[in-house]
């Protein structure tokens, strides 16, 4: 059974651990944020934050969704087959909402079922702020309100649910680091696959389809696992623009949270003789 499954997102939700999980399985090929490329680097590209990189005339967002189609053999393609991990018959893709610029069509999108993963823009949006100013370990050096993503991944959610009327599948991050078994079973349970323990754990290693993006993944490759954080209290004080990006954000989260998959409303079996713990 082939399925093509897709994961929006946005910055800091600890979607890189899930894409992580997804890597683990037998039976899946991940492809890790390819419209990442039309969206910096190529001729439609919508953000200038590498404006000063030249223009990947083969990073269109069009020739991103031929080579995920597997229709083309194009540099784009190449460039997705070696930001992958994996094979077999399920393709998962993880990718930022905002990528998509408003570019959300049947054409382009269609074929994938649309699962979304969420964090709450008071833990993401303090989080992304910090990371974009951190030089060093990004190579980023401002902020773009744009880059917290949650109007976007609602929209995107509309698009899903409402035009495509493809039932709504959304994990919180909270509750996934709560209980990541049980989460993990209800995501493969609503998108048709069969849980796979190995999902749980995983080698504390480099991920080659990541090295792009230097420093913002660091948290994933030396995990084994979903680890509940301590969670720190929330700070009194936050720059304005940051607490301007997260009030202007908190209702598209706020709706995408009332759609989450909530364990309460599920049985989900997990054996006694669980392989990993």
């Amino acid at each position: 059974m082939n399925r093509r499954i897709a994961l929006w997102t946005t910055p800091r939700a600890i979607s890189t651990a899930f894409e992580r999980a997804f890597m683990q399985r037998d039976d899946t090929r991940v492809v890790h944020e390819p419209f990442s490329g039309p969206y910096y680097f190529g001729p439609e590209r919508v953000s200038a934050r590498y404006r000063e990189q030249p223009v990947d005339p083969a990073q269109t967002y069009a020739a991103v969704a031929d080579a995920l189609r597997g229709s083309s053999e194009s540099p784009v393609a190449a460039a997705i087959a070696e930001a992958s991990a994996g094979s077999g018959p399920v393709l998962f893709l993880k990718d930022m909402a905002y990528f998509l610029a408003g570019r959300m069509d049947a054409a382009l999108l269609g074929d994938f079922q649309h699962t979304f993963l969420i964090r709450d823009p008071r833990r993401a949006v303090p989080s992304l702020h910090a990371m974009s100013l951190d030089s060093e370990r990004t190579g980023w050096s401002y902020f773009d309100p744009e880059e917290a993503g949650f109007r976007q991944l609602h929209e995107l959610f509309v698009f899903a649910t409402e035009t495509l009327g493809q039932p709504p599948v959304v994990v919180d991050a909270a509750d996934l680091l709560a209980a990541p078994e049980p989460m993990l079973r209800a995501y493969c349970e609503a998108v048709g696959l069969a849980f796979q323990p190995a999902m749980l754990r995983w080698p504390a290693q480099p991920v080659a389809a990541w090295t792009r993006w230097q420093g913002w993944h660091d948290g994933a490759q030396s995990s084994t696992g979903f680890t509940k954080a301590r969670q720190s209290p929330l700070p009194d004080q936050l720059p304005r623009e940051v607490e301007t990006v997260i009030q202007t954000n908190l209702p598209f989260y706020q709706t995408l949270y009332t759609n989450r998959i909530r364990l309460s409303d599920r049985v989900i079996a997990i054996p006694d003789d669980r392989s990993v713990s």
